[in-house]
C-alpha cells in the first residue's frame, strides 16, 4: 500500500467493503512506538469479522482500520495517523497476536493504549453490521 494515497472520494453512501488501506489517506506507525503486550486467540469468525475493518462513513466515524497481510492497521480518520499496528499468525483453528504496537509520538499519541478493546469493539461492530457485507 502506498501511504498517503487515497483512491476514495467519499464513502457516505458506499455499499459496505472490505477496507483496504487504499481506501484512505493514511501515514504509516511512527518509528516513536511502544510495543504492547497482548495475548489474545480469535477464531475464524472473529478474524472474519476483523477483515472487513472499517471505513469512516461520518465526521462522527473517528477510525479507519484494515487488515492486509495479517497485519491489521488502526488509523485516526482525520489525520491519517497510524495509532495501533497489530500482526496476526494462524494458530490451530484460528488467529493469535503475535506482536502489537501503539503510537507514542507526542505529537500523534492517542491518550488510550488499549488495543484489545478496540480490536474487540471492531469485531462487535462488524458482527452487528453482518447482515450487510458482501463478499
Amino acid at each position: 500500500c502506498e501511504i498517503g494515497n487515497s483512491k476514495s472520494e467519499s464513502t457516505e453512501f458506499m455499499n459496505p467493503k472490505k477496507a483496504a488501506c487504499s481506501d484512505w489517506k493514511i501515514q504509516p506507525i511512527s518509528e516513536l512506538r511502544i510495543q504492547l503486550q497482548v495475548e489474545e486467540i480469535f477464531t475464524l469468525q472473529e478474524y472474519k469479522y476483523l477483515s472487513w475493518g472499517l471505513i469512516p462513513k461520518r465526521m462522527e466515524d473517528k477510525w479507519f482500520i484494515y487488515l492486509e497481510d495479517d497485519g491489521l492497521y488502526f488509523h485516526r480518520s482525520w489525520t491519517g495517523y497510524c495509532i495501533f499496528q497489530v500482526h496476526l499468525e494462524k494458530f490451530e483453528d484460528g488467529y493469535q497476536i503475535t506482536e502489537a504496537w501503539v503510537n507514542d509520538d507526542p505529537k500523534q499519541r492517542f491518550h488510550y493504549k488499549n488495543v484489545q478493546m478496540w480490536i474487540n469493539w471492531l469485531i462487535t461492530n462488524n458482527r452487528g453490521a453482518n447482515t450487510f457485507f458482501k463478499e
